[in-house]
């Protein structure tokens, strides 16, 4: 398999690259299987007894609620008898002069049918309920006994799971994809010095995942950031009134009635927002001094036929948008290419440069684009493409419903079966769903053969780990920990490295949310009876706080399986509870992160040292 296959993406994904991901990750499924030493066979043996008897106990629930039904029909029944009988009685002792025998009859029938259904409810309904409830308990004692057992025979392959398995097997199938296993100080610095990466310093934005590497030796990070705005939110009140009108009827005459309204008054005021957006950023040489921006055409799903005619909508307004350029003598006029249907579905009309524009749109990368955008295969035209000159940020509809963390407890399960396709399913959804994201860039066939100089002879970083890692881990501890205690909203987490201790970070983690006071705006307003009211609009302001902790970041060179391991020597758990505070931690992907004091230091990172020195030596 060639890297040209990748100069056509959406051919590559369906043609080679889908079928590929999803034999690999079913290999590499077995393969830990084969390393955990499960006895699979005994697993689906235990699971097939544990579904029998989940059936037993479902068809158990089924006669104890028709049993329950029937006891409350049976209630039912009880109340309507003795009502019946309590009637009866009434008007055969009351002032009304009734017909006494069927009155008597009655009366006895309904004590009848209420004492008759309380033995029955007695003597027949809650003894079966209690006997086939005990016969449920029995079973569930065995479902939880079942399920244990499988937990336990899964135990060894649970164990094994680890971070990275989906960007793994992609690295197998498209060896130019090369992910990191976490996003380095190094490459960082890399993105910024040499493509202009803004730093992370904005306080509106906090990172919940990100996944760096390299296309070719071309930088790339794929993150998800939480984002703070203010908007106005809409606070509404009510009050109800009431008036007594006038009126004259059908025959003339004056009469009152009373009438009532609800007034409702609304006001805004600033309140904080938060939402998630996940997006690739790509660092490529190709076209240096080129800008421009799309946004998807609305064309996704559409028929041959109605994008044609879309096409043909538009073309007058490219042509008049040139002759308006090239009137306002613009610097780098706008000269529409060739393809039209290119220039009308891609849509990236506000460019500034149009020699680089056409270095990185060949007719091959225009093709490739309008494949993108009218397939099915993989998400349509769902992304937007912005380029700020070597920085392409590519954002997707697709990427923002994707859980690309890779976090092993997805896939911790007692079934064997179910777990193997649970892991080939989300490989396959990670890799369908960063792939897409990707295709954009591959389409164009200069970002594939720029190799980046930077990437070839590395670079020094003051500190060991990116500042995005840095806000990954900050937002994996619990917020409690982090926020002011009179917080009402959730916080951004925003970080500084502080000092470098060996192999660790330093990092002071400043938490922004906001304290709520409640307040009331009064508006006027006129209503039906006439007269002005009052309406009181209670709303919140909300009010910024901040507090400020610190954490240690470190590259313990350890598998999920090691780090497990060696939480049960006490010695790894003795250190994060003296040196963490509240005992919190967080590991992932080879890192530790801890809550720390401040009195943590380079003595303390040593002594991670000594108790990883074993497994470090190993590797």
């Amino acid at each position: 398999m060639t890297d040209d296959i990748l100069l056509e993406p959406l051919k590559a994904y369906k043609s080679v690259y889908k079928q590929a991901v999803n034999d690999e990750a079913g290999k590499f499924f077995d393969e830990l299987v084969a390393k955990s030493g499960i006895d699979v066979e005994a697993n689906r043996q235990t699971v097939k007894e544990l579904k029998k008897k989940q059936k037993e106990a479902d068809e158990i629930n089924k006669k104890i609620n028709k049993l329950k039904v029937g006891k409350g029909f049976s209630i039912f029944g009880i109340i309507i008898g003795f009502l019946m009988t309590i009637i009866c009685l009434f008007l055969l002792f009351g002032t009304v002069d009734p017909d006494i025998a069927i009155n008597i009859i009655l009366a006895i029938v309904g004590l009848a049918l209420g004492i008759g259904l309380i033995v029955v409810i007695v003597k027949v309904i809650n003894p079966k309920i209690k006997d086939q409830t005990l016969v449920l308990n029995k079973i569930l004692d065995k479902i939880k006994e079942l399920k244990d057992l499988a937990y336990a025979q899964m135990a060894p392959l649970n164990a094994l799971y680890d971070w990275n398995m989906a960007t793994t097997i992609i690295e197998k199938v498209i060896p130019i994809l090369d992910f990191d296993k976490y996003f380095d100080g190094s490459k960082y610095l890399s993105l910024i010095d040499n493509y202009g990466f803004s730093e992370l310093t904005d306080v509106n934005q906090s990172t919940l995942y990100v996944q760096s590497g390299t296309i070719l030796g071309n930088p790339f990070l794929i993150q998800k950031q939480k984002v703070h705005n203010i908007v106005q939110k809409t606070y509404s009140g009510s009050i109800v009134i009431h008036w007594t009108e006038t009126y004259r009827d059908s025959k003339g005459n004056l009469n009152t009635r009373s009438r009532t309204q609800t007034l409702t008054a609304y006001v805004q005021h600033p309140a904080p927002e938060y939402t998630n957006q996940t997006a690739l950023i790509y660092g490529n040489d190709a076209g240096p001094d080129l800008s421009f921006s799309r946004a998807p055409s609305g064309m996704s799903g559409k028929s041959e036929k109605e994008i044609n005619k879309f096409v043909r909508s538009k073309e007058d307004d490219l042509q008049k948008m040139a002759e308006k350029s090239i009137k306002r003598g613009d610097k780098n006029p706008f000269t529409p290419l060739a393809n039209t249907e290119f220039e009308v579905l891609f849509g990236a009309l506000d460019r500034d440069h149009n020699v680089q524009y056409r270095l990185l749109f060949t007719p091959l990368a225009q093709k490739n684009e309008v494949d993108l955008i009218t397939s099915t295969d993989g998400y349509g035209d769902d992304y937007y493409f912005y380029k700020h000159k070597k920085i392409n940020v590519i954002s997707s509809k697709h990427s923002q419903l994707e859980d690309l963390s890779g976090n092993p407890s997805i896939f911790i399960g007692y079934d064997h079966d179910v777990a193997r396709k649970i892991f080939i399913d989300y490989v396959n959804n990670f890799f369908k769903a960063v792939y897409f994201d990707f295709a954009p860039l591959l389409s164009i066939p200069l970002y594939q053969q720029m190799k980046s100089l930077d990437y070839i002879y590395g670079k020094d970083c003051p500190y060991n780990y990116s500042a995005y890692e840095h806000e990954v881990f900050a937002n994996a501890f619990p917020e409690e920990y982090l926020k002011d205690p009179l917080s009402i909203t959730t916080c951004m987490l925003k970080t500084r490295v502080i000092r470098v201790d060996g192999k660790s970070d330093k990092v002071e983690i400043t938490a922004y949310s906001y304290r709520g006071e409640e307040r009331v705006d009064y508006v006027r307003k006129m209503g039906g009876d006439g007269h002005m009211h009052t309406i009181p609009v209670y709303w919140t302001e909300y009010i910024p706080l901040t507090r400020v902790s610190l954490m240690e970041l470190r590259n313990l060179n350890a598998s999920r399986f090691d780090f497990n391991n060696k939480m049960q020597d006490n010695r790894l758990n003795e250190f994060i509870s003296s040196h963490s505070n509240g005992g919190i931690y967080s590991f992932q992907r080879g890192l530790m992160a801890i809550l720390a004091g401040e009195g943590y230091s380079i003595k303390e990172d040593q002594e991670l040292d000594s108790i990883f020195k074993k497994d470090e030596d190993n590797n």
